[in-house]
């Protein structure tokens, strides 16, 4: 249907969201009575000046935070206002007028009065655009920019990181460790060890003595060797950091929860490749190839199943360590494989 009725300087709205409303229609000197049943939608405008807003400055500042307070004010009056109005902060390290195509923080639907907010997660020591605004349908208000820099020291990001706006912060790398591509599979480590190798199994695995009750690091328990109550990687075993750079890392396995259960995991083929894109809350992602696992000297599970080591020990069992696990309808961490498989190592940094 056509859009057939336009309010002009509109200064309030009383819309029903699901309640049967009359709409008045003048047209050549004669009005019409119509229902919201019959109207698919309407357009309006709503003065520049109906919304005003203050920006306050910084009330607390970190080197990865802020928080500010900001007023609305306006004359509009809104019902129904969660189905229609967003309410909240856009900020930009690069754009020195944010909108809310940039990073925003959502505080409401409509709230005339002093509010505050919080942006989170932000890099250190680099410069910060922000401002308030109301957003009433496709119309969007906006208040005054001001600006903050984060503390501590700035340091740039490594290429081939991706931030996926997971709340702790953390960025994943676009592909595997030895990999030249986010489709490749790359190399394959087992737990603690950072060279790739041709035979993968407790006789050959760096950290114990032919068996897993004869583990020489990383050990919790008497029964499984020599105790030393490490339960996570030290950098030195740390295959990201060892073949990336200091500034990667091996995830560990809170890293991988929240990978798991913050993103939106999708199973897809990607440049004729098996595996997950893994969307994070801020609309980014990265592919995350079904690259088997090494046992013995062969392959397995390539292209319908992908195990990625963690930097932490099961707390269960010392001859075992925690892996992101996957196929093309379920996708979990466990702690109960072996630490001498040869397995995919995605790196993180923060």
């Amino acid at each position: 249907m056509k859009k057939i009725f336009t309010l002009i300087t509109l200064l309030c709205l009383g819309f029903g969201a699901m309640a049967q409303t009359n709409v008045y229609e003048w047209k050549n000197g004669s009005v019409t009575i119509r229902t919201t049943n019959d109207i698919d939608s309407l357009t309006f405008s709503i003065a520049d000046d109906a919304v005003t807003f203050t920006t306050g400055s910084p009330s607390a500042l970190t080197e990865k935070s802020m928080t500010a307070s900001f007023t609305l004010s306006t004359t509009l009056n809104i019902t129904n206002s969660s189905s229609t109005t967003e309410q909240g902060v856009c900020y930009s390290s690069e754009n020195n007028n944010p909108t809310v195509s940039d990073s925003k923080v959502v505080y409401g639907s409509f709230y005339k009065g002093s509010w505050s907010a919080t942006l989170s997660n932000l890099r250190s020591g680099l410069l910060h655009y922000y401002r308030p605004y109301l957003k009433i349908a496709d119309a969007i208000f906006y208040g005054p920019v001001k600006s903050f820099t984060t503390l501590g020291e700035y340091s740039e990001i490594p290429n081939g990181a991706v931030d996926l706006g997971l709340p702790s912060g953390t960025l994943w790398a676009d592909r595997n460790v030895g990999a030249d591509s986010p489709e490749a599979y790359g190399d394959y480590f087992a737990w603690g060890e950072t060279t790739p190798k041709d035979y993968y199994y407790w006789s050959k695995y760096k950290w114990c003595k032919g068996s897993y009750t004869s583990l020489t690091k990383y050990c919790i328990g008497s029964s499984y060797g020599t105790v030393d109550n490490k339960t996570t990687l030290d950098l030195e075993d740390d295959a990201a950091y060892v073949n990336m750079g200091e500034e990667w890392r091996m995830p560990t396995i809170d890293e991988q929860f929240e990978l798991q259960n913050k993103c939106t995991w999708t199973w897809t083929t990607q440049n004729g490749t098996k595996g997950y894109k893994v969307t994070g809350p801020n609309g980014n992602y990265i592919f995350l190839p079904a690259a088997g696992d090494r046992y013995y000297s062969e392959l397995y599970g390539a292209g319908s199943r992908g195990y990625y080591w963690s930097s932490s020990l099961s707390d269960r069992s010392p001859d075992n360590a925690w892996s992101l696990d996957f196929y093309s309808s379920n996708h979990g961490t466990y702690d109960c494989d072996d630490r001498y498989y040869g397995r995919s190592v995605r790196a993180v940094v923060r």
